[in-house]
């Protein structure tokens, strides 16, 4: 077990690797080297002073940091199906949340900005999910979506791996 471990680590390690290259290769300054840089890079080119913005499944981690909140006057109402994520996300980042779930007709307050980063895959009804952000956004709105892509190289391992032992790594992994 220990050497199914260590190449597991391995691998995990190889993945960081290869999304750190892509981010220097799309910017040669290595901002993020999280792979999300695109996707951080479209919400910056569409902000503007004082838009209200829908970070809908932020919760603890959301896609604006206090600073850049602070800087351009933005209204952010952080949206997640767990209190205790939203209660965990950084003092001053949001300054609503609405805890619910957005499949389900959460009424939200008409916004400029949405953000659904990484959702998309954990609810169990995507085009409700995407009708109810649609409504709440004002005429001009914009919606900025990340769904992870079933050709990264966890993705792929995941796909090629018996579902067991899949379950067993997420387990181990999964921090």
């Amino acid at each position: 077990m220990q050497t199914f471990q260590a190449i597991a680590r391995r691998v995990i390690k190889l993945n960081r690797g290869w999304s750190r290259k892509l981010d220097i290769l799309l910017d040669p300054h290595g901002q993020r080297g999280d792979g999300s840089l695109l996707f951080m890079a479209a919400i910056r080119s569409t902000l503007r002073s004082g838009m209200v913005v829908l970070d809908v499944g932020g919760g603890k981690g959301p896609a604006i940091t206090s600073e850049l909140k602070f800087s351009l006057g933005l209204r952010v109402i952080g949206i997640d199906i767990s209190q205790e994520e939203l209660n965990a996300a950084p003092p001053g980042c949001y300054d609503q949340t609405i805890c619910g779930d957005i499949t389900e007709g959460t009424a939200l307050p008409a916004a400029d900005l949405a953000i659904a980063r990484s959702v998309t895959e954990h609810v169990t009804d995507p085009g409700a999910m995407y009708l109810n952000i649609l409504h709440a956004l004002r005429p001009g709105g914009v919606l900025i979506s990340y769904v992870p892509n079933k050709f990264a190289p966890y993705a792929l391992l995941n796909a090629a791996l018996p579902n067991q032992i899949s379950r067993v790594l997420l387990s181990f992994f999964h921090w």
